[in-house]
């Protein structure tokens, strides 16, 4: 269903010009923005040109929770003081931007910079949210300025320290991120320390009640009495060991590594790190100070993010590539080779021996800071190989986490390209980043070399990436078996699974390709439909327990060195193949005839009674074992998984398309005007991943000129920029 909306306007050769805090007042693109000083945040309330900055993607559900007991990770986002090309909410035109997607190894982002109030560019907050992993803001203070500040707010009084902390809560419920980390980089007065608990615990309690899920995070800085100094752990600086008259206590700790002591108990009053969610340590620590840190946190030690700076600026342990080392002696593997500096692998002259090891054998939590290290010091060229390296190097001692709903829909695109594809085709050729525009992301394994996977930017179904899969099947094996996406869920009692691929190398046709769902916790789980239509692609054996598939452990155990894996699962199935979707499923499932450009497309039917999802895995097969190693690669271009019930047969349509904030320029030729316009529509919620904003021509000769895509719209709004 098609109409026309009929716009009349007054041209003016000197427009009204739009915001600078919410457009760009070159192009009228809109942008992300940042609040500096008390001032801006106390004054700050809703704007209707807000629109554009509030995340358009819900935070995806996770398993397990955020919340569940084991040690968590944290990266904390410092590049260059931040809202650089990320902050053009609908992309821009740039070549090798910095792009974030090892989403399944990490729980909080936070997105960092030196403004008084770091609102996250609201590309950060749907990337992440897609891939199930909240945001958090900055509230930073620092110097002279930062006392005077600070000064104002919580020497001030209640009041006082409790309208910021409104207004911090508000900013977050409103542009839809998840809470803040709170950095105080200045020493502060007697009258304003004694504030500082009291303030976090009001900010912690109004982000907990405006945000679902929200949490507060502080920053090891200032101690008790005011002072600035780094502590690198929790102690009783940052802490406090008394008798406690003010504030309401926790209950009796006994502090031991982690049986009940013998020892006389000790009231606990952890002034800073009660009063929020959590603690976030400066990176300058010894091994020493885990240890005492693991024995004031008690039971909260997962809430303690031991920070980890991968540029190793101060005297820290690791850095760079080094931040995964554990002892060389003891674990000669796990360090990586040094280059040194100026491209490719090692960290410059760093040469820390312990990092992520240590801190998990404390279990303890990690917040990975500046991990933009890699692109920075390797450079932007090799960029995405480096970053597979580096995320790859830590895999090990990073727990990731499961896709819990669906449906789950994937182009593997990470949000930037050199082109954009649409079916397989070249699109329209040029750089783009566009964060919004990144789609769930897959585990990312690296094998020692067996099996990699990468971002292949030449060649896509969809936007500006495939995912591409380069292994070898060993030596008298028929297979490989290569984990795409850990799942958590009950499985509905009918699956539609779809995939489209392409084979490269010299002899493409020497493998088949197809997808096996593994499913875990009840023996009475069975395969609803096992018969096979005539003509479908002949289902392979199950694969022995121990695959060459790719490790990846899910599950922290209560022992601080033993990483547990889940138990084996319970059944592997092979989905029916279909030669063409259902009747009423036709227009959706398309995909079953999209093959072209080389791609070849395969939809699937699996049903299943009384199981969950564990695993979603690709399996690369040769026609028979070879007595040597058989290379392969594949792109994946898409990959669908359905609930059938919940899948409607027809999308609705777009409608109440209107639009404003007009402004006209001069064109880029004599006598020719340039248009900008804000376009709003309606459609219901959570029915669309996005939406293309095509053009076609502006002088009313419409059939002449083929469509033209603007961008994409996460939301019910776009802004067109440069029409003519």
């Amino acid at each position: 269903m098609q109409g026309t909306t009929v716009l009349h306007d007054t041209i003016s050769d000197r427009p009204q010009p739009l915001p600078a805090r919410y457009f760009d007042t070159k192009t009228t693109e809109p942008i992300s923005f940042f609040l500096s000083g008390l001032e801006e945040l106390l004054a700050w309330q809703p704007d209707s040109n807000d629109e554009f900055n509030v995340s358009a993607v819900p935070l995806a559900e996770r398993q397990p929770p955020l919340r569940a007991r084991r040690p968590r990770t944290l990266v904390c986002h410092d590049m260059r003081g931040g809202y650089l090309e990320d902050r053009f909410i609908q992309g821009s035109a740039t070549r090798n931007p910095y792009v974030f997607y090892h989403w399944r190894y990490i729980d909080i982002f936070v997105y960092f910079s030196h403004h008084t109030v770091t609102i996250p560019p609201v590309v950060w907050t749907n990337a992440a949210h897609r891939n199930s992993v909240p945001v958090l803001g900055t509230f930073i203070t620092e110097w002279t300025d930062g006392e005077k500040l600070c000064e104002a707010f919580l020497a001030g009084g209640e009041e006082a320290f409790g309208a910021v902390a409104e207004q911090l809560a508000r900013i977050a419920q409103h542009f839809r991120f998840d809470g803040w980390l709170i950095n105080i980089e200045n020493k502060l007065s007697a009258a304003a320390v004694g504030n500082l608990p009291l303030f976090l615990r009001d900010l912690t309690a109004r982000v907990h009640s405006a945000v679902p899920g929200g949490l507060v995070i502080w920053y090891d800085s200032v101690l008790k009495d005011g002072t600035l100094r780094w502590q690198n752990e929790l102690n009783d600086q940052n802490s406090q060991r008394d008798s406690g008259q003010a504030q309401p206590l926790r209950p009796l700790v006994r502090l031991c590594d982690h049986n009940i002591c013998p020892a006389t108990l000790v009231l606990v009053r952890r002034i800073f790190f009660d009063a929020c969610d959590g603690l976030f340590t400066n990176y300058n620590w010894k091994e020493e100070q885990l240890e005492r840190t693991q024995r004031l946190a008690g039971p909260r030690l997962n809430d303690v993010y031991v920070g980890v700076d991968v540029f190793g600026r101060g005297d820290v342990i690791g850095g760079g590539f080094d931040t995964n080392k554990g002892d060389a002696a003891a674990h000669p593997c796990s360090v990586l080779p040094h280059h040194g500096a100026g491209g490719t692998w090692g960290s410059g002259d760093r040469t820390g021996d312990k990092s992520l090891r240590l801190i998990r054998q404390f279990s303890l939590s990690t917040a990975i800071f500046a991990p933009g290290w890699v692109y920075e010091h390797l450079g932007k060229e090799n960029f995405l190989q480096n970053e597979n390296r580096f995320w790859g190097s830590l895999a090990e001692y990073l727990p990731t986490h499961s896709i819990c709903t669906l449906p789950l829909t994937t182009s593997f695109c990470l949000g930037m390209g050199t082109s954009t594809f649409l079916d397989g085709k070249d699109e329209e050729s040029g750089p783009w980043y566009d964060l919004s525009a990144q789609d769930i992301q897959p585990l990312y394994p690296e094998q020692q070399g067996t099996l990699s996977a990468s971002c292949c930017l030449q060649d896509a179904w969809c936007g500006g990436s495939s995912l591409q899969l380069q292994g070898t099947i060993p030596p008298g094996e028929e297979r490989v078996a290569v984990r795409l996406f850990s799942l958590q869920m009950p499985a509905p009692p009918k699956l539609f699974l779809t995939l489209l691929y392409k084979l490269e190398g010299p002899q493409p046709d020497d493998f088949t390709v197809a997808l096996e769902v593994t499913t875990w916790d009840s023996g009475m789980c069975f395969e609803g439909n096992p018969t096979s239509l005539p003509g479908e692609d002949p289902v392979p054996p199950v694969l022995p327990a121990v695959s060459t598939c790719c490790r990846t452990w899910d599950q922290f155990s209560p022992s601080p060195l033993t990483w547990l894996p889940l138990a084996e699962p319970n059944g592997r199935y092979y989905p029916r193949f279909l030669p063409a979707p259902p009747p009423g499923l036709a227009k959706l499932l398309a995909t079953c005839h999209r093959g072209s450009q080389g791609w070849t497309s395969r939809c699937y039917e699996l049903e299943l009674q009384d199981c969950s999802l564990r695993d979603l895995s690709l399996i690369v097969s040769c026609q028979q074992p070879s007595p040597q190693e058989t290379p392969f690669t594949c792109l994946l271009g898409e990959v669908r998984v359905l609930d059938t019930a919940s899948v409607a047969a027809s999308p609705p349509q777009v409608y109440s398309v209107a639009a404003s904030q007009l402004w006209w320029q001069e064109g880029p030729e004599p006598e020719q005007l340039s248009l900008s316009l804000t376009l709003r529509w309606s459609f219901p919620p959570g029915r669309a991943r996005w939406f293309r904003v095509l053009s076609q021509g502006a002088r009313c000769r419409l059939g002449q000129t083929a469509p033209q895509v603007l961008g994409l719209a996460q939301g019910c709004l776009f802004r067109a920029v440069g029409l003519v």
